[in-house]
């Protein structure tokens, strides 16, 4: 349940943490690096993933512990979770594109994301953005999401923008209830709730969206939408797969169809995703840094090669310095760069497991091996999982302690 395994003349520990979940452990004296990985098998029918924004909030930071404590419920466990994106660091706004459960926050043509379709298929990539609203033979482009609306644009803002559009009078704003669940890259009908034209600043709502035009936007959406109407909204990402609905951006190719970016650059602790050549397996990992003795962090080079031992086909370099961060299972596992610990970043990825809470199946001890001086005292704890790995209570008083009387 708890296996050492000596490589290279270091160390590297695993442990179950979930259904087709392992944490690996990985300390290399020569570096040094100390490593944190998450292997996670992607078919698992118990297994998501989930893109998360600090605060729900385009603009706003937040931990990545907390952001993994606040989605962390009964058939919604929180196994892993690690920060994601680069961001401006006055507002919280990430820089890249986003999906969260279907819902689009931001677009952004010219930066790398790792992305996933309902079915859990990853893809890595670059894409563009596009969309069109319809009713019956009426077709509008989309300019944008949750950005300031100009001169005869039309804006999709959501929950992700604030409470309110916070446009001007100039202009017309539909709000819209979606009839299916958010997805990008796919077709979503909606009811119009609501039309208003020369107020501007609509009231969105939890899980709605506001089409707001200006100008030519503004008379096609007086001329085409009424209350009641069911239409139709189309938000590409492409070219990527069908139907996504989790993904988070980062900055640079580690490995890319198998061959390693060859940019070695300066070392720093990294936090990085990657996945196999047939999808089957996804990773996350954590390379502390800027921590001598400890850890110095890797090159972009060094990280890629570092992944593709194991196994990793494609891999995609998130956020690092003092972001970097990963939690299992509600523990921060790694060591973060920042004297202050833990930074407030603009968003994160997460893995969730939705088996069920079991009966106690497995004890784990730790330490799992002590060397000690004869004479002192060594404390041990024990801790309880069910069979998917949840922690669950040991009984109190149900746990018996021995040792062979030689020793202790």
């Amino acid at each position: 349940f708890l296996i050492a395994v000596s490589t290279y003349a270091n160390s590297l520990d695993s442990v179950m943490v979930g259904p087709g979940v392992i944490r690996y452990h990985h300390i290399i004296d020569s570096g040094p690096w100390n490593i944190n990985i998450v292997k996670i098998e992607i078919g698992n029918p118990w297994l998501k993933f989930q893109s998360v924004k600090a605060g729900n909030k385009l603009m706003a930071f937040e931990k990545t512990s907390s952001m993994a404590t606040r989605n962390n419920y009964e058939e919604h466990k929180v196994v892993a979770a690690i920060n994601g994106d680069f961001y401006n660091t006055s507002t919280g706004e990430q820089i890249g594109s986003q999906v969260a459960n279907g819902q689009l926050l931001k677009a952004t043509n010219d930066w790398l994301n790792v992305a996933f379709d309902v079915d859990k298929n990853p893809i890595m990539g670059m894409q563009n953005f596009s969309g069109v609203i319809i009713n019956d033979d009426s077709i509008k482009s989309v300019s944008g999401v949750n950005k300031v609306r100009n001169t005869n644009e039309l804006i999709l803002y959501n929950s992700f923008y604030g409470t309110s559009t916070s446009t001007n009078q100039y202009g017309t704003e539909v709000r819209i209830i979606p009839i299916d669940n958010w997805l990008v890259n796919d077709t979503i009908r909606c009811l119009v709730d609501t039309v208003v034209t020369g107020i501007g600043n609509m009231i969105i709502g939890n899980n709605k969206a506001v089409l707001s035009g200006h100008g030519i936007s503004s008379a096609f959406l007086v001329n085409n939408f009424f209350k009641n109407d069911t239409i139709k909204i189309v938000l590409n990402l492409t070219p990527a797969l069908l139907k996504l609905e989790q993904l988070i951006g980062g900055n640079t190719w580690l490995v890319q169809n198998g061959i390693v970016n060859s940019d070695n650059g300066d070392r720093h602790p990294r936090t990085s995703v990657g996945f196999n050549a047939d999808t089957t397996e996804f990773f996350m990992f954590v390379v502390d840094g800027r921590q001598p003795g400890l850890s110095v962090g890797m090159s972009y080079k060094e990280l890629g090669d570092y992944m593709k031992t194991w196994g990793v086909h494609n891999g995609l370099n998130l956020d690092g310095g003092g972001s970097s961060t990963m939690v299992v299972r509600s523990s921060i596992v790694n060591s973060p760069s920042d004297i202050g610990g833990e930074r407030s970043v603009a968003n994160s990825l997460l893995l969730i497991s939705t088996a069920p809470t079991g009966p106690l199946e497995y004890i784990r001890i730790n330490p799992n091996e002590v060397y000690t001086l004869g004479g002192s005292n060594v404390n041990f704890s024990a801790s309880g999982f069910d069979q998917y790995y949840n922690p669950v209570n040991i009984a109190s008083g149900s746990l018996v302690w021995s040792c062979d009387p030689a020793i202790g």
